[in-house]
């Protein structure tokens, strides 16, 4: 019924017909929980021949797949969509198998696959290929453009970077240590109070799991990262100036609230001794300082001497898509992470002092935890205005 003889390029087209038709056609009979004998009764082509399209063991006419679509709801034209999509599939595949070195007399074997699991396949193989190249052009195309017209210009591009080709989580957590290992003064763009200062009531592998929604692999990990990150700290401070940069908005909410970020509610308690244990580094040394700015910027990131910087979006993570996004770009070369630091100083000298001296930043977290209030003077932020996107290679 519908079948004919094929030869030379048509052959090879029945061939690749055959192949996708079958697949889509028991995907839509499956999803619809029909037996082939229900389809066939409502089709009026026997069993038997439906199992051998569905096997691809022969190619239908376009009348025969017409009366099969119409009985199953689709256009005629969806398995055309299912062929496109295979060919599609079979061209990203090659190129992905090539790029991986497996070699081309075996790529039939993966070709010949189902069209949902050549799907599949092309998604891991992308991942495995095109992300670090793809990274690392756009990343030298992102420092020559940051180089060209400053990191205030580029803060679209950043994000979008960023998202696109940044660090995974774990790559995030492990940069971060990194960076804070060197020595050097140190520059931070925040949104949160670092838990650093009070470490010792936080649930850091907690933390990491709610920011992030992954399990890590061996969770003694975060443990060491804090330790280190807590005493490369002490260090900083003992030789080196700290210098941190924060919102008034999200720290008064952290105070009154205990919101300290994406689904981290703290209770008062902890808020409290976290913001005591805070102003008490303040006060007692004189090289750890806050700055507070208004509003959050729209980067964060970690300056330390010579480790270059790691950047990212104050933007919580949705955990959803942390698999597929990145959350953070990490910078090497000494000229680009200078564009940043005159980023930071850009912000820190707009800052008034009574809201970046220790004494008097000490005294407005102590303010707010009494629930004294005292009006808060402003400082601009460069980035947050709207501006035009600067377009680079």
């Amino acid at each position: 019924m519908g079948d004919r003889r094929r030869t030379g390029a048509e052959g090879q087209r029945g061939d690749d017909l055959r192949q996708q038709i079958g697949p889509a056609l028991k995907e839509l009979r499956r999803q619809r929980r029909w037996s082939l004998q229900t389809l066939a009764d409502r089709s009026g082509i026997s069993a038997s021949h439906l199992s051998r399209l569905e096997r691809g063991t022969c190619v239908p006419s376009f009348l025969l797949l017409a009366r099969v679509a119409l009985v199953l709801g689709v256009a005629p034209n969806y398995f055309d969509g299912f062929d496109r999509a295979s060919r599609e599939y079979d061209r990203d595949l090659r190129e992905y198998l090539a790029a991986v070195g497996i070699p081309e007399a075996t790529w039939d074997e993966f070709t010949g696959l189902g069209l949902e699991a050549r799907g599949a396949l092309r998604d891991v193989l992308r991942r495995l290929t095109e992300p670090r190249a793809l990274a690392v052009a756009h990343q030298v195309a992102l420092e020559r453009a940051i180089l060209e017209h400053g990191v205030a210009a580029m803060i679209p591009e950043i994000l979008a970077g960023i998202e696109q080709h940044g660090l995974a989580p774990l790559d995030f957590g492990r940069s971060r240590t990194q960076i804070e290992e060197y020595p050097g003064d140190r520059q931070v763009i925040g949104n949160r109070l670092a838990t650093v200062p009070g470490s010792t009531r936080f649930d850091e592998l907690q933390i990491f799991r709610v920011l992030f929604g992954l399990e890590i692999p061996s969770p003694d990990l975060i443990k060491v990262w804090n330790s280190t990150i807590s005493s490369s700290l002490d260090q900083t401070l003992a030789l080196y100036e700290s210098r941190t940069i924060l919102p008034i908005d999200a720290m008064e909410r952290y105070i009154a609230e205990g919101y300290w970020g994406l689904r981290l509610p703290f209770g008062p308690e902890v808020v409290r001794e976290h913001v005591e244990a805070t102003v008490e580094l303040l006060c007692r040394n004189d090289r750890y300082q806050i700055g507070l700015v208004p509003t959050s910027p729209p980067i964060g990131f970690i300056l330390k001497g010579e480790g270059g910087g790691l950047v990212f979006s104050l933007t919580d993570a949705n955990p959803a898509f942390v698999e597929t996004r990145g959350v953070a770009l990490r910078f090497y070369g000494s000229a680009v992470t200078n564009r940043f630091r005159e980023y930071f100083e850009e912000i820190w000298g707009a800052i008034p002092a009574q809201l970046r001296e220790p004494a008097a930043v000490a005294n407005w977290f102590e303010a707010r935890l009494s629930g004294t209030r005292q009006p808060a003077a402003e400082a601009t932020v460069p980035g947050t205005a709207a501006k035009d996107n600067v377009e680079f290679d």
